[in-house]
């Protein structure tokens, strides 16, 4: 199996556990929206938290996964002689998304209140 194949089954795998990871953003809200009526939620808010936690954890390591797929993939493009327009854009994005990332573990790791109810971002 060729690097190019490689990174694409990287990809494919990367893509799936960041479908794992919508769908506990997804639980989380709805876990929020169920407190909001008052009604029994899924989670009690310590539970909540640290599953956010963890979500954005994960989330965090899959987006720097992205960025060394998209790095390897440019320098792949590079060997080839292929045109780099394309894959610098996606590496900026990837850059970008990383930042993103650690900017929003970062704040819920430092979550003074405690609370996950604010607005529960999947990237």
């Amino acid at each position: 199996m060729n690097e190019e194949e490689n990174l694409l089954d990287q990809q494919i795998i990367t893509t799936l556990l960041y479908i794992g990871c919508f769908i506990v953003s997804i639980l989380l809200t709805y876990n929020e929206k169920l407190i909001l009526k008052k009604k029994p939620s899924l989670y009690d808010n310590y539970t909540s938290e640290k599953i956010s936690i963890y979500n954005r954890i994960a989330i965090t390591i899959l987006t720097f996964s992205y960025l060394y797929i998209n790095y390897r993939n440019r320098e792949i493009a590079k060997k080839k002689g292929e045109s780099l327009k394309l894959f610098n854009a996606q590496l900026i994005a990837a850059i970008i998304i990383s930042i993103i990332s650690i900017i929003v573990l970062y704040l819920t790791i430092n979550n003074e209140d405690n609370i996950t109810n604010i607005e529960n971002p999947p990237l």
